[in-house]
C-alpha cells in the first residue's frame, strides 16, 4: 500500500520553526561560575569545533534549535523525493573534459545531494595511502579507508602531542600532559617518546623531559590566564630528529630551550638553552612562550623563534615580539644557537616564520591596524629586505610554503596569493564561482538556513587549508568557504591551481563540509575531511566526519568513508606519506 504526503510549502515549514525557536530562551548563566571556555585550554584542536551557523549556538540553545529543526528536517524528507544513496550524489565522472597542467582537470565535478554519505563507498582500486593519521578532538588515531572505520585513540597522546609517521610505517609521538592548574593554566608538562606500531598499537614509552614553572606572585594577575610552563614540538624535514622547546616561569625570570631527541633510538642527542627574559613590570607581566623551529628547504639550517608578549593591566591592551635564533642541524650534534636579527621582526606579532636556503628569514606578521598580513623578509646580515602586504586574514584565511614561495589562501573569494620569498614580489588570482548545485542552499534546507543565519557566517577555521603537491608537476590544492546570500558556512569543494602562474586549473564538489586537506607524496590523490554535524553546505544534518579521496589526475571521486567520527578529524600534515 503506498500514501501520497502533502508537500509542505517552505513558507509554513519556516513559521513552524520561527514559532518553536521563538518560545524558547537561553537559561541565565552563572556570573559566579567558569564558561566550558573558561575550563579549557586552547592549543590545537582542543575538543572540537563546530561548523557552519551551528557554531554560534552551544548548549541547550543548540539542543533546543537542533531538535526543531530535525523535526523539520524529518517533514521534508518523507514529503520530499527519494535520494540515493552511496557517495552522496557525486559521480565518479568529472565535470569537465579539458586536461590542465599538473594533474587537475579543469572543470566541475557535480554537486552532493542531501543524503548522508555511506561507510565505505569505493570506485576503483583503494588509493594510497589507505591508512591516514588524523588529528581527532582527544588526540590521534588511525584512518582506516579500506574498512571505513576509525581507530581507538593513541594511548598517551593527548591534544598538546605531536604524532608523526615514520619512514618504517611505524609511528611515533613527542607526547605532552600537563597537571597543577594555577589561574586556569598548568604549571607542570611532562614530554614522553612513545613509538606505535602501524596499526596504532602501543610499542614503547620513553621519558624525555619534565618542566615545572611558577604562578607569578605579584598580587595582580592577567585577565588571559597566563601560562606558567610551555611546550613546542617540531620534528626534522627528514623525521630523524623531534625538538622539544620549552618555556617556563621562575620569577622574576623566564628561562627556555630547546631539547633534541633521535626519533629512531629515543636518546636525547643535545639540549641548549636560550637567553633568560624577564617577567616584566608589574602593571605589564610579560610572558614568555616555548621556542619553536622552522627548518630551511634543505634540512640544514633552523630557525629557532621565541615569542612573548605583555598585557597592560590598566588598559587591556596586549603588545607582542620575538627573538630568534639560528641553528646548525646538519649531523647528529649541531651547533649551539646563534641569536638573529634580534628587533627585526614583527612589530604587531608573529604568525609565522621560516628560513630559504639562501640564509634570508621570513616572517609573517599580524597587523593592529587592519586586515592584512605583511611578509617580511631580514637577509642573513641582518638586512631588511622589504615587507609586502597581503590581504588574506579572511573567514578561513591560511598559508602554506612551497618552494621559495609562500601562497596565501582566501577562501570565501577562492584566490590566492603568491609572495617570492627571496625578490619579494608578489602576485594574485581567483577561481571563478563554482556553479550552484541541487543542494547549494535552496529549497527547504536552504530556507532554513538563511532564516536562522541571516546576518553572518560562523568563522571558520581550515587545517590544512591549503596544500602543493610535490613531484615534477606540482598543484596548488584549497578549500572554499561558501557565503553569498544564504547566510551560511558551507564548501565550495576543492580549488586547484598551477603554483607557479597560479592559473585556476579545476574544481571539485564537496561530499560534505570539508574543514581539513591533504595530498598523498607522490601527488596522485588528493584527500579531504568532512565536518559532522552538517551537510556539505553547513546546514545541520546528520553527518559524521568523513574523509573524501579524489583522483588527482581527472577530479573523480575514488572513495568516501563517511561515519569516521562524531567529533572533527583534521589532517595532522598537509603531505600523507
Amino acid at each position: 500500500m503506498t500514501h501520497d504526503v502533502e508537500p509542505i510549502d517552505e513558507a509554513v515549514l519556516a513559521q513552524l520553526v520561527r514559532d518553536v525557536a521563538d518560545d524558547w530562551h537561553l537559561p541565565p548563566q552563572r556570573l559566579n561560575a567558569p564558561t566550558w571556555h573558561d575550563r579549557v585550554r586552547a592549543r590545537g584542536l582542543g575538543s572540537g569545533r563546530r561548523h557552519g551557523w551551528l557554531g554560534r549556538l552551544s548548549g541547550a540553545g543548540a539542543l533546543a534549535i537542533a531538535l526543531t529543526v530535525g523535526l523539520s528536517l524529518a517533514a521534508v524528507w518523507i514529503s520530499g523525493p527519494s535520494r540515493r544513496t552511496g557517495i552522496a550524489g557525486v559521480s565518479p565522472t568529472p565535470g569537465g573534459s579539458t586536461q590542465a597542467s599538473g594533474s587537475a582537470t579543469a572543470g566541475t565535478t557535480p554537486g552532493p545531494s542531501a543524503s548522508t554519505l555511506s561507510k565505505l563507498s569505493l570506485s576503483g582500486e583503494l588509493p594510497s595511502p589507505a591508512s591516514v593519521l588524523v588529528r581527532t578532538g582527544g588526540g590521534f588515531a588511525i584512518a582506516d579507508l579500506t574498512t571505513g572505520t576509525l581507530g581507538s585513540p593513541l594511548d598517551g597522546a593527548s591534544a598538546l602531542s605531536s604524532v608523526r609517521r615514520l619512514a618504517n610505517g611505524t609511528y611515533v609521538c613527542l607526547c605532552v600532559t600537563t597537571d597543577g592548574d594555577v589561574n586556569g593554566t598548568p604549571t607542570h608538562e611532562v614530554v614522553q617518546l612513545r613509538t606505535y606500531d602501524a596499526k596504532g598499537n602501543a610499542l614503547r614509552v620513553r621519558p624525555i623531559a619534565d618542566y615545572t614553572g611558577r604562578p607569578d606572585p605579584r598580587p595582580a594577575v592577567s585577565q588571559d590566564q597566563p601560562p606558567h610552563v610551555d611546550v613546542a614540538v617540531t620534528y626534522s624535514p627528514d623525521g630523524a630528529f623531534g625538538y622539544v622547546g620549552w618555556s617556563l616561569r621562575q620569577p622574576p625570570t623566564w628561562k627556555s630551550g630547546v631539547v633534541r631527541v633521535d626519533l629512531m633510538s629515543g636518546e636525547t642527542v643535545q639540549e641548549f638553552g636560550l637567553a633568560d627574559g624577564s617577567t616584566g613590570p608589574s602593571d605589564a607581566p610579560v610572558n614568555i612562550l616555548a621556542p619553536r623551529l622552522s627548518f630551511s628547504v634543505d634540512g640544514m639550517t633552523a630557525l629557532v623563534s621565541r615569542s612573548n608578549y605583555a598585557v597592560d593591566r590598566a588598559s587591556g591592551a596586549y603588545s607582542s615580539g620575538a627573538d630568534h635564533y639560528l641553528l646548525a642541524v646538519a649531523g647528529r650534534v649541531g651547533a649551539k644557537p646563534v641569536a638573529f636579527a634580534q628587533g627585526r621582526s614583527c612589530p604587531d606579532g608573529e604568525a609565522d616564520a621560516g628560513l630559504t636556503d639562501g640564509g634570508i628569514a621570513w616572517f609573517v606578521c599580524w597587523s593592529n591596524s587592519g586586515g592584512l598580513l605583511t611578509v617580511r623578509r631580514v637577509a642573513a646580515d641582518g638586512t631588511l629586505l622589504g615587507d609586502r602586504q597581503v590581504n588574506a586574514t579572511g573567514e578561513g584565511g591560511s598559508w602554506t610554503v612551497a618552494g621559495t614561495a609562500i601562497y596565501f589562501w582566501t577562501p570565501v573569494s577562492r584566490t590566492v596569493t603568491r609572495v617570492d620569498l627571496v625578490d619579494g614580489t608578489s602576485s594574485s588570482a581567483s577561481a571563478p564561482a563554482p556553479t550552484a548545485s541541487a543542494g547549494s542552499g535552496s529549497g527547504p534546507l536552504g530556507a532554513i538556513g538563511r532564516w536562522l543565519a541571516p546576518s553572518a557566517t560562523a568563522k571558520i577555521f581550515l587545517d590544512p587549508g591549503i596544500v602543493v603537491s610535490t613531484g615534477p608537476r606540482p598543484v596548488l590544492y584549497a578549500l572554499g568557504i561558501g557565503v553569498g546570500d544564504a547566510a551560511h558556512a558551507g564548501s565550495t569543494g576543492v580549488f586547484a591551481f598551477d603554483p607557479g602562474t597560479l592559473a585556476p586549473l579545476a574544481h571539485w564538489a564537496p561530499t560534505a563540509d570539508f574543514v581539513s586537506l591533504a595530498v598523498s607524496a607522490d601527488g596522485r590523490f588528493v584527500y579531504a575531511a568532512g565536518a559532522p554535524g552538517v551537510d556539505a553546505d553547513g546546514l545541520p544534518a546528520p553527518f559524521r566526519a568523513s574523509i573524501t579521496v579524489y583522483d588527482s589526475s581527472d577530479g573523480s571521486v575514488r572513495l568516501v568513508a563517511g561515519e569516521l567520527e562524531h567529533d572533527d578529524l583534521l589532517f595532522t600534515s598537509p603531505h600523507l606519506p
